[in-house]
């Protein structure tokens, strides 16, 4: 039995272009053993696989021959490049005045939430951490006091 761990912008595993299937939470099937295969990760936007957990794992080239019950655990790290930033998807006004945003963001980063009412000074009203694979919903109250409120999302320092 292969097994890789979830982690943080893993999007899918494949074993000589097959992918394996999700079996609670982590990805795992059965293969014949002392076997040469080749893993590829697929990762989310940004991630890179910096090496292996417990020094176990393929090769640079992905190859790896699998001699009994395995499990891997891939250390993957988000390296920001151009162009990658969160994004606010929606905002919906709701009953009471309650915003609603729907945030797109670096899985497992922390994000910051700023308002501002003159685009020059933004305060941080909440921090929100993005999940995998998912988009992020965030309940706010409504600034009342002015006519117009900006919102902004930025990646966490973290």
């Amino acid at each position: 039995m292969l097994q890789v761990a979830d982690a943080p912008g893993l999007v899918g595993v494949e074993v000589e272009g097959l992918a394996l299937p999700r079996r609670g939470g982590d990805w795992a099937a059965r293969f014949f053993t002392r076997l040469p295969m080749r893993l590829s990760l697929r990762l989310a936007k940004g991630w890179r696989l910096a090496g292996w957990k417990n020094n176990s794992g393929p090769d640079a080239d992905g190859r790896f021959t699998l001699n009994g019950d395995t499990s891997l655990r891939p250390h993957l790290v988000y390296d920001p490049g151009k162009g990658i930033q969160p994004v606010i998807q929606s905002i919906k006004i709701g009953a009471g005045n309650v915003l609603s945003l729907q945030l797109l963001g670096i899985a497992g980063r922390l994000h910051h939430i700023e308002t501002s009412d003159d685009l020059t000074r933004w305060q941080q009203i909440k921090t929100v951490l993005i999940a995998d694979r998912e988009p992020a919903y965030v309940s706010l109250p409504a600034n009342l006091d002015s006519s117009v409120q900006f919102f902004r999302v930025v990646i966490g320092l973290d």
